[in-house]
């Protein structure tokens, strides 16, 4: 065994200039598309809640446009102040609230649904508000539409109606999934946003997080689905276009069947592309998903050429993070695809949520974020989450867990392999902090899967990852 500590990486902003912060890159050096023609200079939103949520909402997303004070703590570094947000603010453009897409829903029809049984509740819910944006759609035109789940929903516990019957559905992944064919872009927010609370399963509350860093939150995210990238993987002139690709697996509602779902990240700059895939299997012994050698080979050949639509080139490098073990007949599937285009390097990593392997500190702090243990030639431990040097703290509430990573077909070191995935830990805009727990490439692909089980083979699904998250 042997353990290591891998280096915070850094993300690159405005003007080529870099920093391990997203907060303080953005605040310094503005987004990372800053001065291209892709660049929103100004995002038009709308609301579309219960009337008092909508007012409520309203009134404190102004107050976070004009700024907003850091939380005292003797931590500097991991709470700052959101500055106003203006063609000078961290993401250089105006976010406008747009009068005619600042839409109430009749208390009446929301407590209609509420009080049907689950999942009847959240299915009409959802409905209903698919329903009001497809009107607010082809009235008026917005960037994101913020949606405001009903509070009554979030006292809701989770039921279980039988061993083979999932979960009630979510509300978010509901109305994803029905608001998909209008091309609409969402953003799904609780009363959390503007009353600092979180309601608890049996409607007891706790603090959230404070309100600059609730902003700091939002806004990237809001920048993001408006077309812009808020920070990029820095990439040097000689390293490889690195396409990642992160492969996980859905059931559909009925459990008839397993399918895969893929998240495509786009190199360096982190735009998602989703990829939907074929049936699935389970192993026989582990009960396992995995894909067959013509399943695995045309899911990578409809990455590519995903990859190719957007780019007008091929990558040299293509990384496949997947959430269960490869088996051969993957292995095989997916290195013919690369050989068939002519893909100089493919490396396969199995991701996975936890790790056998513990690892301790002298004193009071957990590890630190970027410690990895070399458990065999082929497998590391590394935690994602822990002591953050740049904050002067461990920002959790429990003890911090690693992932495990198997190196199953690689051409590239572990060490550069597990450095890779610390960065892609960083690119997820709804969260500004720097210690995401999985890559993005395997965040959004489990994301996106609870949402296509709502869909069926006909539906239509926007291709673009910034309308499912």
């Amino acid at each position: 065994m042997r353990a290591m500590h891998l280096a915070e990486p850094e993300l690159q902003f405005g003007d080529g200039r870099n920093h391990v912060d997203p907060r303080v890159g953005l605040s310094d050096y503005g987004p990372s598309d800053l001065g291209t023609p892709e660049a929103p200079k100004s995002v038009r939103l709308g609301l579309l809640g219960e009337r008092q949520d909508v007012a409520s909402c309203l009134e404190w997303i102004t107050n976070a446009m004009s700024g907003l004070h850091r939380k005292e703590s003797p931590y500097r570094n991991l709470f700052r102040a959101f500055p106003v947000c203006d063609e000078y603010g961290p993401l250089r453009c105006d976010f406008r609230i747009v009068d005619s897409l600042v839409h109430p829903i009749p208390r009446k029809d929301i407590t209609s649904a509420l009080n049907l049984a689950e999942p009847e509740s959240t299915i009409q819910l959802s409905r209903l508000f698919a329903d009001h944006l497809r009107a607010m759609s082809e009235s008026a035109s917005a960037d994101v539409i913020l949606c405001i789940k009903p509070a009554g929903m979030a006292a809701s516990p989770d039921t279980v109606r039988s061993r083979r019957e999932p979960r009630s559905p979510e509300f978010h992944d509901l109305l994803k999934a029905k608001a998909m064919g209008a091309s609409t872009h969402t953003q799904v927010i609780t009363e959390t946003l503007w009353t600092g609370k979180k309601t608890a399963k049996r409607g007891s509350s706790s603090p959230a997080q404070d309100a600059a860093t609730r902003a700091w939150n939002l806004f990237p995210a809001l920048y993001y689905k408006a077309g812009g990238t808020p920070w990029r993987l820095p990439r040097s002139a000689t390293e490889l276009m690195t396409c990642f690709v992160g492969i996980s697996f859905y059931e559909t509602l009925g459990r008839e069947s397993l399918h895969t779902s893929v998240a495509q990240v786009f190199n360096e700059r982190g735009d998602g592309v989703v990829v939907r895939g074929g049936p699935a299997k389970i192993s026989k012994q582990g009960r396992q998903p995995f894909l067959d050698e013509s399943a695995a080979h045309d899911l990578l050949i409809a990455a590519l050429q995903r990859y190719r639509d957007t780019h007008l080139t091929s990558p040299a490098r293509i990384v496949v993070h997947k959430t269960s073990r490869f088996r051969q007949e993957e292995v095989a599937g997916l290195r013919s695809a690369a050989d068939e285009q002519s893909i100089s390097v493919t490396d396969m990593v199995w991701i996975q949520r936890g790790s056998t392997y513990r690892l301790f500190r002298s004193g009071d702090h957990p590890p630190l974020r970027g410690t990895a243990l070399e458990t065999a030639a082929d497998e590391l431990t590394v935690y994602t989450n822990g002591m953050v040097p740049w904050y002067g703290t461990y920002p959790g509430m429990y003890v911090p867990s690693p992932i495990a990573l198997r190196m199953e077909d690689v051409e590239t070191s572990p060490a550069e392999l597990a450095a890779e995935v610390l960065a892609l830990t960083k690119m997820n805009w709804n969260n500004s902090s720097l210690d995401g727990r999985e890559p993005i490439t395997i965040h959004t692909a489990r994301r996106v899967g609870t949402i296509l089980r709502h869909l069926t083979e006909h539906d239509a699904v926007q291709s673009r990852y910034s309308y499912f998250m």
